[in-house]
């Protein structure tokens, strides 16, 4: 795992020292993505100059350095990730008369473009990488991203120059670059909770989507990235021509492709090791690890003095039963203050999903210990596992039975009790319920209710407000209660997966250099997820409280693990935030949200939010999450 950054200049024209100068200065941001060792180069002619940041992985020898030059010195490349299938196909550039000089993947993903062409290259890799090429020959630049949108790739054009970075922090130092904020991306932070691609908070930056590439000529000219992997493409084949299959013979498909991810995923010359929550899918992922490795596992797990929050005694009793060498980080309110101050630097812009503390936290704690960590991240989203599906399948059929003419009187009767002085959590039960009546689709409903500021413009100041349309995407499901279920799945495996939950883990890992692989995600895993019938992801009885999603990898986990040791209702990585806000973090939240703090934004309307503030302190009702977004951007503020 590495960080790269580099800079493409409109107008060629610095000398040696300019470019060597700028290069290491913007590689410095990066350190904690790559400690072991730092490269830079420059074509002072093209005015070019690429950065990387190193973390060994494999292949700790100079061999390995980047950036690296093709054997045919046409390609310069940097590039952060893993390609776990490098020794395949290695082997095959090598029966093609390809020679090697280490044992990296860089090198056999240099070697592969060389060979095979970019496009035919990409379609082979097995891995999470982000990269940029440099065609010495054509003079031509090209990005491109893992098909699941692992590894970050930022790029846009900014004081006279094409910048590209692992992170945004990485172009502060380029001559010149001033922060330019996005009232698009600032309006949709809100509504999130996060900033999805291929925005980002600076007007002009864009995320590379994941599965996509961009070539750009020497105009510059920033055009649309080309998908050469497209879910999209494989859920409309997977819809169009269902495939019949026992549960016998879907379970021992997914041990199969399951085990053979995670063998790949072991392959390094550092110490590895496993996150375990005690959830069935950090628990599959550590049995087959401990079947696969010979040797005891080191895994980890993170726990709350708060029980309702948690899992360290189910993860504990798993590690047990699976023999792993287990340890056990107790976390309190003390331990997220230490870690609260850094979140903006390491995010880099808004980011608001809470359950950044305990990640960044178990990621500093496994370091310790390993450089390389499993995950069991991905399962919800593949198999079914969010209690939320439930929750909106039931409510919209509830809500869809309701005859039209009848909403009319019910939407009166919610908006006169939304007026009136009555206790605050009838409020708003009448305004959730009127926001039910204007809702005429699924999608409409899912979009809404999905949102965190149900309309961001109330705390908005009007130039900074901007909506920036929807971002759902439509597959070819058919809006009917057969398709809402995977319909939110690829939902979440579209946007959710790539912007919130593998975003909070890369930044996180990466702040201390640990490299977290996620083995639930190897695409080949996602493509014959889609082929499944929905009695073997959700079950028959699905429900809110029913438990059943995740079938098959339930069953898949009890040849392992006694049922007893994982079937209890759903807890998630959170923390008790809500607690927290009212007590140890009181203070800290309320210099954030005191109406002169929030003034000074500049951006920020403080009525609704203190009003929230001030429900949230008597718990008259939870505003958690609404108030984190707050407190994450006001610390974003404070940082830039």
């Amino acid at each position: 795992m590495c960080g790269i950054v580099g800079y493409w200049l409109n107008e060629p024209n610095w000398n040696n020292e300019q470019h060597q100068s700028t290069i290491r200065k913007m590689v410095e941001p990066l350190a904690a993505r790559g400690p072991d060792d730092r490269g830079t180069c420059w074509e002072a002619e093209s005015g070019l100059a690429l950065g990387h940041r190193r973390l060994a992985i494999q292949d700790l020898t100079t061999a390995g350095r980047q950036p690296m030059l093709s054997h045919d010195q046409r390609y310069l490349l940097i590039y952060n990730g893993e390609i776990y299938n490098a020794p395949l196909l290695r082997q095959e550039l090598e029966q093609a008369g390809s020679r090697f000089r280490g044992t990296s993947d860089t090198e056999v993903l240099l070697e592969g473009i060389s060979h095979w062409g970019l496009e035919e290259t990409l379609s082979k890799l097995n891995g999470m990488f982000a990269f940029a090429l440099w065609d010495r020959r054509q003079k031509e630049l090209t990005f491109a991203r893992d098909r699941i949108g692992i590894k970050p790739l930022y790029y846009g054009q900014r004081a006279g120059a094409l910048l590209f970075a692992s992170e945004l922090k990485a172009f502060s130092p380029f001559p010149g670059f001033s922060s330019e904020l996005d009232p698009a991306a600032i309006t949709q932070f809100f509504q999130l909770g996060y900033i999805a691609a291929p925005r980002s908070i600076e007007s002009g930056i864009h995320k590379l989507p994941p599965g996509t590439f961009i070539t750009l000529t020497s105009g510059k000219k920033l055009t649309n990235p080309v998908a050469y992997w497209s879910m999209e493409k494989i859920v409309r084949n997977c819809r169009s021509t269902p495939t019949e299959q026992s549960e016998q013979q879907a379970l021992a498909d997914l041990e199969s492709l399951l085990t053979n991810s995670i063998r790949d995923r072991l392959i390094a010359d550092v110490p590895v090791g496993a996150f375990l929550s005690g959830g069935i899918d950090s628990s599959l992922v550590v049995a087959l690890m401990q079947k696969l490795h010979g040797s005891q596992v080191n895994t980890f797990s993170i726990g709350f003095n708060e029980q309702e929050y948690n899992e360290a005694e189910h993860a504990r009793k798993v590690a047990q039963h699976l023999r792993t060498n287990h340890h056990e980080l107790l976390v309190d309110s003390t331990s997220a203050m230490e870690v609260i101050p850094q979140l903006a630097s390491i995010y880099d812009e808004p980011f608001a999903d809470a359950s950044q503390i305990p990640t960044l936290l178990v990621s500093q704690f496994a370091r310790q210990q390993v450089t390389v960590a499993l995950s069991g991240d991905g399962g919800d989203e593949l198999f079914a596992g969010y209690r939320r599906y439930p929750y909106f399948v039931n409510r919209w059929a509830k809500v869809n039975r309701i005859p039209s003419a009848l909403k009319g009187g019910l939407r009166a009767l919610f908006k006169t009790i939304a007026t009136l002085p009555v206790p605050v959590r009838y409020q708003q039960a009448a305004k959730f319920r009127l926001e039910f009546c204007d809702l005429t689709s699924f999608r409409n409903y899912y979009e809404q209710f999905n949102r965190q500021w149900k309309h961001p413009g109330e705390i908005l100041r009007p130039e900074f407000y901007r909506e920036p349309g929807n971002s759902l995407v439509d597959p070819g499901f058919a809006v009917n209660s057969d398709g809402w279920m995977d319909w939110m799945r690829y939902q979440d495996l579209h946007r959710y997966l790539p912007d919130d939950i593998l975003t909070k883990v890369d930044r996180a890992s990466m702040a201390h250099s640990l490299e977290v692989r996620v083995p639930l995600l190897d695409h080949r895993l996602i493509e014959w997820s889609w082929t499944l019938p929905p009695q073997f992801k959700q079950g028959t009885t699905f429900s809110e409280s029913s438990q059943q999603g995740k079938v098959l990898m339930r069953k898949l986990l009890t040849r392992y693990v006694p049922p007893k040791l994982f079937e209890r209702p759903k807890v998630g990585f959170g923390v008790p935030l809500d607690h927290w806000l009212r007590g140890p973090l009181r203070e800290w939240a309320e210099e954030r949200l005191s109406v002169a703090a929030l003034e000074s934004s500049g951006i920020l309307n403080p009525a609704p939010i203190r009003r929230h503030w001030q429900e949230h302190l008597t718990g008259k009702i939870d505003w958690q999450y609404l108030l984190w977004d707050v407190l994450m951007f006001q610390e974003f503020l404070a940082k830039k």
